[in-house]
């Protein structure tokens, strides 16, 4: 004899189980359409909420700019630089993490002398700091002048 559990008005959405001995689960007769459905159906829904909810979740950038100060610039205008730029974390919210130093391997920096590393919180937060007054008055006052080439910056997603 055979019992039919789950009935519905659709025929797909019943299943037979044949009866079963004691202590083991009835074996199903069958393979209902709905089921075969749903087991190519959730690995691509899931996928697919996997690369909206990417897309939708906004990434931290990091920027890194390479100064080559001139020779004669002196620690006054280093620090200069540096204070202008690290003062500017407090006032834009999309500002992480920041950090300005010396490179202390001469070999291999291809003449670039300093960098500067800024964490933000995303693309919006960087468009925010390039454009912000107070950061452009720190590059025309301060690093301009003392540059003996352009900077080097790139930004990439984290």
């Amino acid at each position: 004899r055979s019992r039919k559990f789950l009935t519905s008005s659709e025929p797909h959405a019943s299943l037979t189980f044949a009866p079963s001995e004691a202590g083991t689960p009835p074996a199903r007769r069958g393979s209902p359409k709905i089921f075969a459905r749903f087991r190519i159906a959730c690995p691509l829904l899931l996928a697919l909420l996997l690369v909206l909810q990417r897309e939708a979740v906004a990434m931290p950038v990091k920027h890194i700019v390479l100064f080559k100060f001139k020779a004669d610039t002196g620690d006054d205008k280093i620090s200069a630089v540096k204070d202008g730029l690290l003062a500017l974390r407090p006032s834009l919210p999309g500002i992480l993490d920041m950090s300005f130093g010396a490179t202390f391997m001469h070999d291999r920096a291809q003449g670039f002398t300093h960098a500067l590393v800024v964490d933000l919180k995303d693309k919006e937060a960087l468009t925010e700091y390039a454009g912000n007054a107070d950061h452009q008055a720190v590059i025309a006052n301060h690093i301009k002048p003392n540059l003996e080439a352009p900077p080097l910056a790139m930004d990439y997603e984290f």
